[in-house]
């Protein structure tokens, strides 16, 4: 394989847009006994590796499990499900609180409108009223996501215990 072959479809794999037929020959390249230059050893390790069939072991993820969490698992479970029901609850309540619910105070009527300019104005109108309608909402959001960080650190640190 030339050079720049081989660049064009080591390119192509590190972006992600390689065809499973390109990633072949990449490896029967690198898996072959041609001569490759130093600046594609470690391509030819990584695909080596890739596709090596290396035995995981059956209970290897009880076994992190065991190590990462272990007894306290049970425990932590039942502390993210309150925190969960608790952001759950706070978020239901700012909701209720802020997202503002209007009553028409007018009735509407509809007519035809022809003129480009006051179509123009209306619609400018429309649009200041849903802005000024969405700030509770937006506010309500950042009240939330400032919640979620907090519930998200306060997790954090009891699984670093």
């Amino acid at each position: 394989m030339n050079e720049e072959k081989l660049k064009y479809l080591l390119e192509q794999f590190y972006c992600g847009t390689s065809t499973p037929e390109m990633e072949d020959e990449l490896l029967r390249f690198f898996s072959s006994d041609s001569s490759i230059g130093d600046e594609y050893k470690a391509d030819k390790a990584m695909f080596i590796a890739m596709n090596s069939t290396a035995k995981v072991p059956d209970n290897l993820q009880q076994r992190i499990t065991d190590s990462t969490i272990g007894k306290h698992k049970i425990h932590l479970n039942r502390l993210i499900l309150r925190l969960s029901g608790i952001a759950a609850t706070v978020a239901a309540i700012i909701a209720l609180i802020f997202i503002p619910h209007h009553e028409p105070t007018t009735e509407l009527t509809y007519r035809e409108i022809t003129d480009p300019a006051e179509a123009r104005a209306i619609l400018c109108m429309i649009d200041r009223e849903l802005q000024s309608a969405m700030l509770p909402a937006r506010e309500c959001l950042l009240n939330l996501e400032e919640t979620s960080i907090e519930i998200e650190t306060t997790i954090n640190e009891i699984i670093s215990l």
